[in-house]
């Protein structure tokens, strides 16, 4: 039997209501020469039965104990053939010709490690957010390759733009980096510890045209929970630091920092001090440039509850005047 061009990859965990979704946006991409792998990743609503239902020879489903998304797609990429490797979370789609856009910019630009594709959110006010960002950090299409004349920031803001529904990447590079972070069934920035170590090492290509829709409204993982959770790359550095490039190292330790402080702004109001280790830890080499925010943060945490009630309470009382 011959080996698909592409595997496609779709960890599945308690997605029953839009794993179809997910399925359908596959089988109606305009290039076809591919497999299909779903990792169920310990479902426990019945999703599988939906998959199982399906007949289609491209399609297989395998089935694990739950150990996270980062396992499940490794697991996924363990059992598949093809050259390149895209993915695809069950509460997500894609449009109908990411796959056949990807294979001719791999064609056109030989030697890149991945394509990454823009995304639309469905969450308006995240969408806009998103587009400002991408402005700032990627002006334009085309072949990037990190040198360390590129900010941190800027850096950062490329990373963010990559998300792994919209990225179409060649196997040989995904092994040699290692593939996604799985200790400790991580659930934030599994996928952004594997593009660190891929746009740190190998050219890549931006294109900013939307080639998948990202449904913040059925994503627990990659939104909601996301919430109480600190970084892979914040939390194991080491494995970012042994693969990257000595000439890139400075940029790498900026990137950290940068998002070591945004970490801090965010969260702040709910872990205070618990967050102090992150600006100590990452912040001595490069001062990113919310970093007096971040500080400002962190001193101002303890009262950040009683201003809360107190607004809380003003509000009540104007109500019942």
């Amino acid at each position: 039997m011959n080996k698909p061009s592409i595997s496609i990859i779709i960890p599945l965990f308690n997605k029953k209501s839009t794993i179809k979704r997910a399925l359908d946006s596959v089988f109606s991409q305009t290039f076809t020469d591919y497999e299909i792998i779903v990792v169920d990743d310990g479902s426990t609503d019945g999703g599988t039965v939906l998959v199982e239902e399906i007949r289609d020879e491209r399609l297989r489903l395998i089935k694990q104990q739950n150990v996270g998304p980062g396992s499940a797609r490794n697991r996924g990429v363990q059992e598949s053939s093809g050259k390149y490797l895209a993915f695809l979370d069950a509460d997500d789609e894609w449009m109908p010709d990411i796959l056949a856009e990807a294979l001719v910019i791999f064609s056109k630009h030989k030697g890149i490690a991945f394509v990454a594709f823009d995304i639309i959110m469905t969450d308006n006010y995240a969408n806009t957010r998103r587009k400002k960002d991408l402005v700032k950090s990627c002006p334009s299409n085309g072949r990037y390759k990190i040198k360390n004349t590129v900010s941190p920031t800027v850096f950062s803001n490329l990373i963010s733009f990559m998300t792994s529904i919209s990225l179409v990447i060649t196997r040989a590079d995904f092994i040699s980096a290692g593939g996604f972070y799985d200790k400790n069934r991580c659930i934030c920035g599994e996928d952004e510890y594997l593009w660190i170590k891929l746009a740190l090492n190998y050219d890549f290509y931006i294109e900013k045209t939307e080639k998948a829709i990202y449904h913040i409204e059925n994503s627990d993982l990659g939104y909601n929970l996301r919430l109480n959770s600190v970084q892979a790359a914040l939390i194991d550095p080491g494995g970012l630091l042994a693969m990257c490039p000595n000439h890139n190292i400075y940029i790498l330790k900026g990137l950290l920092a940068v998002r070591a402080t945004t970490t801090v702004i965010k969260y702040a109001k709910i872990k205070g001090k618990r967050l102090q280790w992150l600006l100590d830890e990452f912040c001595s080499e490069y001062i990113p440039p919310r970093y007096i925010l971040a500080r400002f943060c962190l001193l101002v945490a303890p009262v950040l509850p009683s201003i809360r009630r107190l607004t809380l309470y003003l509000r009540k009382v104007r109500m019942s005047c």
